[in-house]
């Protein structure tokens, strides 16, 4: 932190000088690769998710259970050490483990539909365009669960991206899933609706997440343990329902799993000989080792750039690679050295047009419209570090495949643009100021941030003897005046009148130097 602070002026401690060029360079050469890292790793994502399912086609509960397990040994190893050397406070401890049960069933349950929906949705690009899907339900659960405000603009880029989707689906409906089709396996629709559907508890998780823990300091990697932990746990049986699905007897589900393994590191267990339509011969060696391996890095990857995006660079930036990767996913599919490659057909373009065309208008549209900008460039001390927190804890966990675009409006208006998160940003001198009051050395609290003039306008400063609008008296009973940092001109004047019940958080009581009573007044 110290590191990254930027250099004030002699004097005066809050005001911050012009960064250096080498800095600024630094800064820009660290957001570019940010930028295209993400871009990257995004793309590998949201291929490699797909490529895996083709030498693994036979063994979806095992991928299943693979990809949630993977987080546990990872987390753990950074959160025992950390348990160890006392670095995890004791508010996370006492997170019950009920908190984590709950996000583990809500993502071990959209988990195990998005890797079956994956698994037998043939087309890539089809995939990837059902994914946005995400934003018209998050809307309506976030309008209901957080009392989400939208805007015009919002609703009519939702309904666009829903046109977008029955454009795509369109030709399934007319010949009803395909004429050669003989099991809801191969049944587009059905696993269309699946995957669409599946965004549900993806969307509640999120909202949940952020309802239980936005006011626990909780580290993302302690927290993203515990819920892969019980996201596998809960899986496990969640297992026996979902394998008749992929054409496995319930009682073959052990059988199926360590078959899935023996695949993974390069061993058919489906020979031709034993082949059926709904269950082709395996061809596990090498793609099943590569590609499983591959996705698995690539996701972990993605999530720790998703973060480091929102901390060096701003929530326009990732959804603009959000938007970029819709088309480039699409492309990738359809190059012909791609396995399984399909040509985008003319109602494949139409669909990914329109799709496109409401991204625009629900992500951007209203930003231009209102030329609204969310915060840009690197954001500074604690308050970078508790945007990228807030927003690892939204987004702390295992199912991350298809969450960030469910995720758009917590992210936007809840952490980065939350008037109530923005009241809560303090300076250096604001900090070191409570500080001071808090042990009673006479600093004012008028250095809070809560009584910053950002925080609460020239209104609330009005002259002596008058009363300002709503009946918010003047803070100074004195000639003075807070300067523009809060603090006092003069520390010796006197304080007087009242503060809105409103600008405080919960209940929180000021004593404060009287005009009347050095030591009594209100």
């Amino acid at each position: 932190q110290a590191g990254s602070a930027p250099a004030m002026k002699a004097g005066h401690p809050d005001v911050e000088e012009p960064e250096p060029d080498a800095e600024k360079r630094l800064k820009a050469r660290r957001l570019t690769i940010t930028f295209v890292s993400l871009l990257i790793v995004g793309l590998g994502n949201k291929l490699f998710v797909k490529l895996m399912t083709f030498p693994l086609y036979n063994y979806p509960v095992f991928v299943n259970l693979v990809s949630s397990f993977i987080y546990i040994p990872t987390s753990f190893l950074y959160i025992i050490p950390m348990i160890m050397l006392g670095r995890v406070s004791k508010a996370e401890r006492n997170v019950p483990q009920v908190v984590f049960v709950v996000m583990g069933a809500l993502d071990a349950l959209a988990g195990i539909m998005q890797l079956f929906a994956t698994n037998f949705i043939a087309s890539g690009s089809l995939l990837i365009l059902l994914q946005q899907a995400s934003i018209p339900l998050s809307m309506l659960i976030s309008k209901f669960a957080l009392d989400a405000k939208y805007t015009l603009f919002q609703y009519l880029g939702a309904a666009v991206v829903v046109v977008g989707i029955i454009v795509i689906l369109s030709p399934s409906f007319s010949d009803g899933g395909g004429d050669s089709c003989q099991s809801f396996q191969c049944n587009p629709i059905l696993w269309s609706g699946v995957l669409v559907l599946s965004c549900v508890p993806m969307c509640l998780s999120t909202v949940y997440k952020e309802r239980a823990l936005a006011k626990v300091d909780i580290d993302p990697i302690y927290l993203n343990g515990f819920v892969s932990l019980w996201q596998f746990v809960i899986s496990i049986p969640l297992s026996v329902p979902a394998a008749p699905l992929s054409g496995v007897a319930v009682s073959d589900v052990p059988a199926n799993t360590w078959n899935g393994w023996l695949c993974y590191m390069g061993h058919n267990s489906v020979l031709e000989a034993e082949a059926t339509a709904m269950r082709p011969a395996d061809d596990c060696f090498p793609q099943a080792l590569i590609f499983l391996s591959a996705y698995l890095v690539f996701n972990q990857l993605y999530n720790i750039l998703i973060i480091l995006m929102l901390k060096f660079g701003s929530a326009n930036l990732l959804y603009l690679v959000m938007t970029l990767l819709v088309p480039l996913g699409n492309i990738a599919f359809a190059l012909p050295f791609m396995p399984s490659a399909q040509p985008l057909t003319l109602i494949n373009f139409v669909g990914l047009i329109i799709i496109m065309a409401g991204l625009f208008c629900y992500r951007f549209l209203d930003k231009i419209a209102r030329r609204k900008v969310l915060p840009r460039g690197e954001l500074t001390s604690q308050d970078s570090i508790e945007r990228a927190r807030r927003a690892a804890v939204i987004m702390g966990s295992a199912t991350g495949t298809f969450a960030l675009e469910g995720s758009q409006y917590l992210i936007d208006d809840v952490v980065l643009t939350s008037p109530n998160f923005e009241k809560l940003r303090r300076s250096p001198a604001q900090i070191r100021a409570g500080y001071l009051f808090k042990l009673g050395l006479g600093s004012s609290p008028a250095a809070s941030p809560l009584l910053d003039r950002s925080v609460l306008g020239p209104a609330y400063y009005g002259p002596a003897g008058t009363l300002a609008a709503d009946r918010r008296a003047p803070i100074l009973a004195g000639d003075s005046e807070c300067d523009v940092l809060g603090t006092p001109s003069n520390p010796t004047v006197g304080f007087g009148g009242t503060v809105p019940q409103s600008v405080f958080s919960d209940t929180v009581v000021f004593t404060v130097p009287g005009p009347a009573d050095q030591h009594h007044g209100q």
